[in-house]
């Protein structure tokens, strides 16, 4: 009760009086502030809110299309296993519900593939590369798969198998994808910039048909309107799957 008097006299001592003072008034106008001041402080209360929601939802629009790629893998246990399984899988099984238009297949970037993935697409093509197939698949909403399978071969090294290389792209992808291998340990997994874009490597170990550790890799970037997965297989070597990218890019003109 004393603090309410001490409160409602301070109230009074900020009050300015220009007439005789009458109780009605008195109370009256200290009504009015202290409705001015809760009005005051819900408005900065809702502006303070306002700011948070805003910030909130312009860091999550400004998330890296990247965090929606992730490695998966299936530990070795065997000494005796050898070889290696890769795959890709998605958050939505099956990808865009199946839902294919049409398909095209042919064992290069033939003249009906380049048209239906138009102009600056991104090719697995590069010194050492023998491509054996491209397929293509056209879903609705203008999404797009295109796988291609090559051989490379590295000129400075010695080798009796080349090495299983691969480029899937994915046009319009709206949904996070699985990178799967086996492996001994792992996956490893850094970033790294390739002429201003960043590049995820997953790096799977396994054991060579002689026993030997090896290393499989995957890389992917976003190029434009593309989700570019690029992996490989054998002896092929992170710097040279690096080199292949950055050829990718810059035969796409996206560097």
């Amino acid at each position: 009760m004393t603090k309410d008097i001490d409160r409602f006299l301070e109230e009074i001592s900020r009050l300015e009086f220009t007439s005789p003072l009458h109780v009605e008034d008195i109370v009256r106008r200290i009504g009015l502030r202290k409705k001015a001041t809760i009005r005051r402080r819900w408005f900065i209360s809702l502006t303070s809110l306002f700011c948070t929601l805003l910030l909130t939802g312009g860091l999550a629009a400004a998330g890296v299309p990247l965090d929606n790629v992730i490695g998966k893998f299936e530990h070795i246990f065997s000494k005796q296993q050898t070889g290696i399984l890769l795959s890709i899988s998605y958050g939505q099984q099956p990808l865009w519900d199946s839902d294919v238009e049409y398909s095209l297949e042919d064992s290069s970037y033939s003249r009906s593939i380049v048209s239906t993935l138009g102009a600056s697409f991104p090719k697995l093509e590069y010194p050492g590369i023998a491509l054996h197939d491209v397929d293509v698949q056209v879903y609705s909403a203008g999404h797009i798969t295109a796988v291609a399978n090559g051989l490379y071969s590295d000129s400075n090294i010695t080798s009796t198998h080349p090495d299983e290389v691969s480029l899937t792209i994915y046009k319009n992808l709206d949904q996070t994808i699985y990178l799967n291998g086996q492996s001994l340990t792992g996956p490893n997994t850094e970033t790294v910039e390739i002429e201003g874009n960043p590049v995820k490597i997953l790096t799977f170990t396994y054991r060579g048909i002689n026993s030997e550790t090896q290393e499989a890799y995957y890389l992917t970037w976003i190029q434009g309107p593309w989700t570019c997965v690029l992996d490989g297989v054998g002896n092929i070597s992170k710097s040279n799957m690096l080199q292949i990218a950055q050829s990718i890019m810059e035969d796409s003109g996206q560097r």
